[in-house]
């Protein structure tokens, strides 16, 4: 396909995250996005325009200016029913930039051409960097617990566009950061950019634990360690996280990925701060890293 050659495909806005080229990945639609995916995919038209919104907004309030203009061109693999919405697993083919909007009713549609990447490293770089970006993920990994599927995924991929791709979604940066890393034509320069991001990711990591040494948390943190028993965690941190909660500048959600992290133990918060202990750790909100 040439890049000068302009096609159009239904645009799926993409809420706070950004989507990568040359990945499998499953997102999650509103009832309306997904009833309209549906019947593209009856239709036999399986590609669709995957582009980030710069806040979150509903369907009908979104304009021309709520979007990036650089996103990625899907195809839809598969599509599930669940709460509130549909699960879409995709696959992302290449970068594409956005150059006009058509609004309908519940249904967008988007004309665009494909950004084509600066192919300016070769195949003795590309290995270089992916030793090295390997690394620096293992090693940031270890302050994880449960990080070892991420990294053993991680391990078997073979390229620059997929590790980017699989990492990027997962990290703790800005969105508007993660889409200007998208928005990078050098390959090259994509690959450094995102280095970068992560050596100041693992410094940060780092540079919390440190001041953790002091924190109410961390001692939360041993309070629970000493107990064995999922009940006996699950009865003292529902009082002690509820306590905490009103007493630390942070929100509910923070310190439940911290415990998440250092424990080992899933507690999930509903909108009545409630509290419950998960049989798995991917039902905890946020990112890995």
């Amino acid at each position: 396909m040439s890049t000068l050659e302009i096609k159009s495909a239904p645009l799926i806005p993409i809420t706070e995250t950004v989507i990568y080229p040359g990945i499998s990945n499953r997102i999650f639609v509103n009832e309306d996005i997904g009833n309209n995916i549906k019947e593209l995919i009856i239709k036999n038209n399986t590609l669709a325009i995957g582009l980030s919104t710069k806040d979150y907004k509903g369907l009908v309030q979104l304009t021309a200016d709520s979007f990036y203009r650089i996103g990625v061109l899907m195809k839809f693999d598969n599509i599930q029913k669940s709460d509130n919405g549909f699960i879409i697993d995709i696959t992302t083919i290449n970068r594409v930039k956005v150059l006009d909007f058509t609004f309908e009713e519940k249904q967008i549609t988007a004309s665009y051409t494909v950004q084509d990447d600066i192919l300016d490293i070769n195949a003795d770089e590309e290995q270089e960097m992916i030793v090295y970006i390997k690394g620096l993920m293992k090693d940031l990994s270890h302050n994880f617990k449960g990080a070892e599927y991420f990294v053993s995924i991680l391990e078997g991929l073979p390229s620059l566009e997929e590790i980017m791709g699989y990492t990027i979604p997962m990290m703790g940066i800005p969105l508007k950061s993660k889409q200007v890393l998208l928005e990078i034509d050098s390959l090259k320069e994509r690959a450094l950019s995102f280095i970068d991001y992560i050596i100041r990711e693992k410094d940060s990591v780092h540079l919390q634990l440190e001041r953790a040494t002091d924190s109410p948390i961390l001692n939360l943190y041993y309070s629970l360690k000493m107990r064995v028993s999922p009940i006996s965690i699950r009865n003292t941190g529902l009082h002690r996280l509820k306590r905490l909660s009103f007493i630390l500048p942070m929100t509910m959600d923070i310190i439940l990925r911290f415990l998440q992290t250092w424990s080992g133990v899933s507690f999930i918060s509903n909108r009545h701060q409630e509290f419950r202990l998960s049989k798995h750790g991917k039902d905890m909100p946020g990112s890995l890293l």
